[in-house]
């Protein structure tokens, strides 16, 4: 009788595996949003405005709201959610993900506002003027200094387990907060190139899919922030020690 007592799961642990159970559903249904974003992206900069270029044209324009969608939305949110995504997986192994994930959005990033800036350069517009352009700034200054303060303190040479374990609230926080700026920083740029095309209050083509592309972003973005806020969807503790070949 006791040793069924014993193999009997806590009430607490039922109601925290059946919480678990809900994650993959979220996930899935954020991934789906996701999904659903990039598709819009891509029509509303590969049709709705036109195309592609690299020659100083509106067409080169186009580059920056697809690679810094791609790269500071999915690809960001992403590495955000992976280590919730890969519960079980060793750490390390989640880790490089993680790295995989930023590294990406770094090229992308990078790739975007050189498009931008060449635009505006060519045809004789201010660079870094408009609230979207200040926020976007800070933003990506705050993400390179949070990568490189994560990849020397978690990838190499690597901080000592106390010196990571003070940072890690800290670097976990700060992505968090740098998510929802990206977030925001996103929107005021749809809205800001939807006003530049003109005709905004007419709701033409381009205008209800760079609204629809800013709905999907934001509804993406909670996705993300519920998938990583919620406690019951913490790492496993015996997943959570990382596997040093060396030691």
């Amino acid at each position: 009788l006791l040793l069924n007592r014993q193999m009997e799961p806590s009430p607490i642990l039922e109601r925290l595996n059946e919480q678990r159970k809900r994650f993959l559903p979220s996930l899935l249904v954020t991934e789906a949003l996701g999904c659903l974003t990039l598709v819009l992206v891509v029509v509303w900069t590969a049709h709705s405005l036109g195309g592609f270029a690299w020659d100083g044209s509106a067409q080169q324009f186009n580059w920056h709201p697809l690679l810094m969608t791609i790269g500071m939305v999915l690809m960001f949110g992403n590495s955000i959610v992976i280590y919730r995504a890969f519960n079980k997986t060793e750490k390390i192994v989640v880790k490089i993900g993680h790295t995989v994930l930023h590294t990406v959005t770094i090229i992308c990033v990078v790739i975007g506002l050189k498009a931008v800036f060449d635009f505006h350069n060519a045809q004789k517009i201010p660079n870094l003027y408009s609230l979207h352009s200040w926020m976007g700034l800070g933003v990506v200054i705050l993400f390179f200094l949070q990568f490189g303060c994560g990849f020397v303190g978690y990838m190499y040479p690597k901080a000592s387990e106390e010196v990571r374990a003070s940072y890690m609230p800290v670097h976990r926080f700060v992505g968090v907060l740098m998510f929802a700026m990206v977030i925001c920083t996103v929107v005021t740029g749809i809205n800001e190139k939807l006003v530049f095309l003109g005709d905004y209050a007419n709701l033409p083509s381009h205008a209800i899919v760079g609204n629809l592309l800013g709905v999907c972003v934001v509804l993406f973005s909670i996705g993300i922030g519920f998938l990583v806020i919620n406690p019951n969807y913490s790492r496993d503790a015996t997943t959570s020690q990382e596997y040093h070949p060396m030691d």
